[in-house]
């Protein structure tokens, strides 16, 4: 009997999606799991999955349209099964005909990979697609270490980097009195924010943080065997969200018609920077991980945003959310609230201050910090002592592996 292969809500924000390739051919024999098809979110490129076993009888969407989430993209059966009569099969969910997409999709599947065959060899991100046709680059020559041996960003920038002259990746720019086109991601990016900054009423908290025992922390880690690779301060601030919520839970809570409702699992996004917008991927069940998971963790959502391979379950439904921009060198700013999380922490640079110790000037490493909290859901009494905890464990950092 024939399945439908319907556009799932890839997150909470997500309402559409846009068909990148398709990379299963009517006709290909498909096994659950299998990548059908690329997918085009608010927040990130993520892979359409086949639901059984069995043959890809039909694509009901082309490549570069948008439809909204519960479309049916395509028919799956069993081999030799007949089509079913399409308009009463897609009658149930979904819309037949969508409307193609005001920005075409800006990654066609390489010559090579437009037969079956080739698309199951060259399994490669958009990104990585991206960059090997800027340059010129067979990507039957690229050696793939992402998922399922699958082309990945920085497998082409390796395969670039042993060449004799690598070319430059392009910028996007324009000349002077003309517009740059603006991405789907970020198009969907802006519409959240406005909302969120007309809709949520928000207030912000700023501390300063002292951090000299956090570096000396990390650098302890970097020369344990289970922290061989090191650690980024990142980590050591998801952590710490992590134990702060323990002791104030009120922030890991979000604002509905109904109440405020509490929520059991600690799920922190880290805000990535793309040229194309901001995505969200989160670290989950952060409250039952230990430092070394969250650093892992951490490593791997972070090098699979920038080369376009995040997973679905890698995006959507955080409950807080960290933006740092320490590492540019900026020493303070207040984060626009990712809704519906409750509350965001931005991070700015860790520096040399004069501080204040036992009556006497000293200098100290110092890091601010700035919570922005919706309102609907604490006031500043409660976000003052959530950060209070959080500052705690900053400040003592040997406590968020023995607490």
């Amino acid at each position: 009997m024939a399945t439908k292969v319907e556009l799932p809500q890839m997150s909470d924000t997500m309402t559409e999606g846009s068909v990148l390739v398709w990379l299963k051919a009517e006709g290909d024999e498909v096994r659950a799991g299998d990548p059908i098809a690329e997918i085009e979110t608010d927040k990130a490129t993520m892979e359409l999955e086949a639901p059984e076993d069995g043959v890809l009888l039909k694509h009901l969407v082309e490549v570069g349209a948008t439809v909204p989430c519960g479309t049916v993209l395509a028919v799956v059966g069993k081999p030799g099964e007949p089509l079913p009569d399409l308009e009463i099969f897609v009658s149930s969910g979904g819309e037949l005909s969508p409307t193609p997409s005001r920005e075409v999709a800006d990654e066609e599947p390489l010559a090579d990979e437009r037969s079956p065959e080739a698309r199951q060899r060259l399994k490669s991100s958009p990104v990585a697609r991206k960059l090997a046709t800027n340059a010129g680059l067979d990507l039957k020559t690229v050696p793939g270490t992402g998922p399922g041996g699958r082309i990945v960003r920085r497998d082409v920038e390796a395969a670039l980097a042993g060449q004799k002259e690598t070319p430059p990746e392009p910028l996007t720019t324009a000349p002077a009195g003309e517009f740059l086109p603006v991405s789907r991601v970020r198009e969907k990016m802006i519409e959240r924010l406005v909302a969120t900054h007309r809709n949520v009423p928000t207030f912000s908290l700023t501390r300063r943080l002292r951090m000299d025992a956090a570096h000396a922390f990390r650098e302890a880690l970097r020369v344990t065997e289970a922290f061989s690779g090191g650690i980024g301060y990142t980590e050591i601030l998801v952590k710490a969200v992590a134990m702060a919520m323990k002791h104030v839970p009120r922030l890991n809570a979000r604002y509905t018609e109904k109440g405020i409702r509490a929520l059991e699992e600690v799920n922190v996004g880290i805000a990535v920077g793309l040229e194309e917008g901001i995505i969200v991927p989160v670290i989950r069940r952060c409250q039952a991980r230990s430092l070394r998971e969250i650093r892992d963790e951490f490593l791997r959502i972070t090098a699979q945003a920038k080369d376009g391979s995040l997973l679905a379950d890698d995006l959507g439904n955080s409950t807080f959310t960290i933006s740092n921009l320490g590492m540019y060198g900026v020493e303070e700013f207040t984060a626009i609230l990712n809704a519906p999380d409750a509350a965001i922490l931005a991070v700015g640079a860790i520096a040399p201050q004069p501080i204040v110790q036992d009556g006497e000037v000293t200098v100290a490493e110092m890091m601010s910090v700035t919570l922005t909290v919706d309102h609907r859901v604490a006031d500043g009494v409660l976000a003052a002592r959530w950060l209070e905890a959080f500052a705690k464990f900053m400040e003592n950092p040997i406590s968020l592996v023995l607490e």
